[in-house]
């Protein structure tokens, strides 16, 4: 393993809530410099530690570490800040009632890597892919189609980020967060989602829940309603939540996960061109089945 390779890998020891961005911004300038067989050296490791702290099957020194500064830095004042900016339009192919879920696509090549059941969709993801800050990767995609109802939420209700674990770490899932620092982009058919451009005092709770940080919401000015069509560039750590519907819709919503190798979960959509998700893979988390995230 490189020199680069070796600092990428201690990096992930101190990827916790007080250095979050900054050294999520070194990993990711590293990350695009290594080559395609030292990236799967490092996901393989990492995924091994991962293993490791998950299941409790073996005491690491590392994952052992790591667990120590969590909980060091977790007792510490620690800010992070939530971002949302618009970066272009699109214009939505006819509302079908698809539903995909995190499923791992090439930023570098959206034709030949989504399946052709979503064909109607490549030029609008295209043209997504093309605002974002990245262009190659192993990205996320979701398409949410559903039918709401006057008065009721699309999607997952309440203050939350995209980019925290089960146990309130950083590297879960979506939103270009864990390992990785660009974010996300978002766009639907109608009025649904309300987010924050600000900074936040204290950190995201299990699964991203931010609602003991809506206290820190004061600023109209600071809330941003994502509009019909805009797309909107999100950062790792942007606060949002679901708002409800002001009539009965049929509401389109897509969301394409840059790239990161955060953990990737059993029931999101695979790919049938074989596109494999960059990060580990994880048991289905029930509970966020539950709500559509």
């Amino acid at each position: 393993m490189t020199d680069e390779g070796k600092r990428y890998v201690d990096l992930a020891d101190e990827l916790n809530a007080p250095r979050y961005a900054v050294v999520a911004g070194e990993m990711d300038r590293i990350w695009w410099r290594l080559s395609e067989l030292e990236c799967e050296e490092i996901n393989g490791l990492l995924t091994a530690i991962d293993e490791v702290e998950r299941t409790g099957k073996a005491i690491h020194q590392r994952t052992r570490q790591r667990t120590m500064n969590d909980q060091t830095n977790r007792s510490k004042p620690v800010t992070f800040k939530s971002e949302i900016r618009e970066v272009g339009r699109v214009a939505f192919p006819a509302y079908q009632g698809t539903r995909i879920m995190m499923m791992p696509f090439h930023l570098h090549d959206v034709a030949g890597t989504l399946p052709d059941e979503i064909a109607r969709w490549r030029v609008v993801i295209d043209e997504i892919v093309a605002m974002g800050p990245v262009h190659r990767g192993t990205a996320y995609l979701t398409i949410d189609e559903a039918a709401i109802s006057r008065g009721e939420t699309h999607r997952r209700p309440g203050l939350h980020v995209d980019g925290v674990g089960p146990r309130g770490d950083a590297g879960g899932w979506g939103g270009g967060g864990g390992y990785g620092s660009n974010g996300m982009l978002m766009t639907s058919t109608h009025v649904g989602c309300a987010a924050w451009d600000q900074t936040f005092e204290g950190w995201p709770g299990p699964d991203g829940d931010c609602a003991h940080l809506d206290a820190q919401i004061r600023d109209d000015r600071a809330c941003v309603l994502l509009q019909p069509g805009v797309v909107y560039h999100c950062g790792p750590m942007t606060v949002h939540e679901a708002v409800p519907m002001t009539e009965d819709c049929r509401r389109s919503f897509v969301r394409v996960s840059m790239p990161s190798n955060a953990p990737w979960y059993e029931g999101y959509t695979e790919n049938p061109t074989g596109v494999l998700p960059a990060g580990p893979i994880h048991p289905r988390r029930v509970a966020q089945m539950a709500y559509r995230p």
